[in-house]
């Protein structure tokens, strides 16, 4: 039929040598060659249309000699309108109804190479009615169906009208008579077990579709163990204290019309009191759990028994026991000390009073070994921010240490810039950085343990300024005192100026803060000469600016300009000068 595909084969063979091809053709017209025949000679050919087709083979060998096949004859027809297919799905066959019944017919209906327009629903010969519309499934409500015997079926018919009719189905509209009750144990289930002495609540479901339930009774085999006459809150019977045997029990219900259906029977074995094993689980360590050795695990437990005493716990490492608790007062468990690096799978065994024995799921822990501590650093000289002169000599220092080693080393830096390192400990941990010049520094220590494991402090900063110039000694020339002259005389003060990085550019003289005079050359000695200088007390200072700026001011000196009465008083003219009252006429 089309659109037909159809695979062409062929046999081949040459008596003195080899088929190379072979070709495929309708009438003259080539459709395809095959040269390979390993797997046998053969073309596919597809979507051929509806016609006569003669078909042939010409085989060729591997000399070029040509063999054509005697031809063989084909038709492909127009394609074939499939019927549909369809079955009445409800009721049932042989299905039983109570008039005045309402019968809902339901069907299948399909069609596989078209659509289901419609199924119409007999009674015999007579048409009850159609369903146009199967979105939903295809069906027909017949209602008011008289006392009677029927025989159903159901027409189907495609888009292209094909139709099928689906077997017959009988059903029976009986008079309408009391339906018995229906029952059924729903507690214990069957082959259920117990345990003597045993109570058991016996359970059952039970209703009537056209009417009531008055009673439900219950029995063993044929003796009636109990009823129960008000099923509001289910029917039910409380059997207590049932002895050791096996037993068969149902339930028989009673409408309001007297009908009774008794349910099917379900066995039940009461057996002698079984010693329940005890309950254990391991708590801790938790599954998966990762140590480090040598490790003290302390393992624990749950451990309960249903009806008895747990006598005693066993802890096991796989097949090996490590100990065991006999005194669960405070909880069941063992301390397993100086646990080696391992993979370790550990379990729990409970005992109870009567020796049933319950092992617990195991669990998987990892001791590893030991993991190295970094060691502790921490820079203990030059404080953070501390100021250095240049060119500075800085003794740095550190605490190290190490909790589970030593040692071995600690490197100093500024920076990235290694510094130096101390590798004796024994009398602190020390770098002397000497000659630093003039900048803002950022000083780390690293500390190297016994394992080679390195910790660096946190850095401090320091500030290396340029030195300023120093007064070496500060002092004043006066005149001798024992001059008779009467006028007052010229003061020359001098100074020493110095700077160990640079030179002095100059040095300012003062009397308290008011400036004097200055000295911008001091190849011959700094000095000032105060002339004029009337009576009173003076604070003479100095100050001296390098060539980078930088100024000290000197100690301050005092000095005391008096009258010519009072020069011989003075002792001391020699003595230190920030002591003695000096006297000028």
């Amino acid at each position: 039929t089309s659109p037909a595909s159809i695979n062409i084969t062929s046999t081949a063979s040459d008596s003195d040598g080899t088929v190379f091809k072979v070709e495929f053709f309708n009438g003259t017209i080539k459709l395809g060659e095959d040269l390979d025949g390993s797997d046998g000679w053969s073309f596919a050919w597809n979507n051929v249309a509806t016609g006569n087709y003669v078909l042939s083979a010409k085989a060729t060998d591997d000399k070029l000699a040509e063999t054509t096949s005697e031809t063989i004859n084909i038709v492909v027809g127009d394609p074939v309108n499939v019927a549909p297919e369809v079955a009445i799905t409800a009721p049932l066959n042989n299905a039983s109804f109570t008039s005045p019944a309402a019968i809902t017919i339901t069907a299948t209906a399909s069609d596989s190479d078209g659509t289901v327009s419609k199924v119409e629903f007999y009674q015999g010969t007579t048409k009850l009615g159609e369903d146009i519309d199967g979105s939903d499934g295809w069906s027909f409500a017949w209602n008011n169906v008289a006392t009677g015997n029927y025989v159903l079926s159901a027409k189907a018919t495609d888009d292209k009208s094909a139709e099928t009719t689906s077997e017959t189905i009988n059903i029976v509209v009986g008079d309408p008579v009391n339906v018995a009750p229906e029952v059924a144990i729903t507690a214990p289930l069957n082959n259920a077990s117990f345990t003597s002495p045993a109570s058991i609540n016996i359970t059952a479901t039970a209703s009537d579709s056209d009417g009531t339930v008055s009673k439900v009774e219950f029995f063993n085999g044929t003796i009636k163990l109990g009823e129960d006459l008000d099923g509001t809150d289910g029917w039910s019977f409380a059997w207590n204290n049932v002895t050791t045997g096996n037993y068969v029990l149902s339930a028989k219900a009673t409408d309001d019309k007297l009908a009774e259906t008794t349910s099917e029977t379900i066995t039940i074995v009461v057996g002698d009191p079984v010693n329940v094993a005890p309950a254990v689980a391991i708590t801790a360590p938790l599954n998966n759990a990762s140590f480090t050795s040598p490790a003290s695990i302390n393992i624990t437990s749950t451990a309960s028994d249903s009806d008895g005493t747990v006598f005693k716990v066993e802890f096991f490492n796989g097949t090996i026991k490590l100990g065991e608790d006999l005194d669960g007062s405070d909880g069941w468990s063992f301390a397993w000390n100086n646990v080696a690096t391992g993979n370790y799978v550990l379990s729990a065994k409970a005992t109870d009073d009567k020796l049933a024995e319950t092992t617990s799921e195991t669990i998987n822990i990892v001791v590893g070994d030991p993991v190295n501590i970094a060691p502790a650093v921490a820079i203990t000289a030059p404080e953070n921010n501390a100021s250095f002169t240049s060119p500075a000599t800085i003794n740095i220092t550190a605490t190290a240490s190490d909790s589970d080693g030593t040692v071995s080393k600690v490197e100093f830096y500024q920076g990235t810039t290694k510094l130096g390192e101390d590798i004796d400990g024994s009398d602190g941990w020390s770098f002397a950085w000497n000659n630093v010049a003039t900048g803002n520094y950022i000083l780390s220590v690293t500390a190297i343990d016994n394992l080679g494991a390195v910790s660096t402090s946190e850095s401090v900063n320091v500030i290396i300024s340029n030195q300023e110039p120093v007064f070496e000694e500060s002092f004043v020339m006066y005149p001798n005192p024992s001059s008779d002259t009467s006028t007052i005389h010229s003061i020359n003060i001098t100074a020493t100026a110095s700077d160990s990085d640079g030179t002095v550019s100059k040095v300012e003289f003062f009397n308290g803060t008011i400036k004097l005079g200055e000295d911008l050359d001091g190849t011959d000695g700094w000095s000032f000469a105060w002339n004029n200088v009337t009576t009173g007390n003076y604070a003479l200072s100095a100050k001296a600016t390098d060539d980078k700026l930088a100024e000290t001011t000197s100690e301050t000196i005092t000095i005391v300009v008096a009258g010519s009465s009072e020069c011989r008083a003075c002792s001391s003219y020699y003595s230190t000068f920030k002591q003695c009252k000096f006297y000028f006429t």
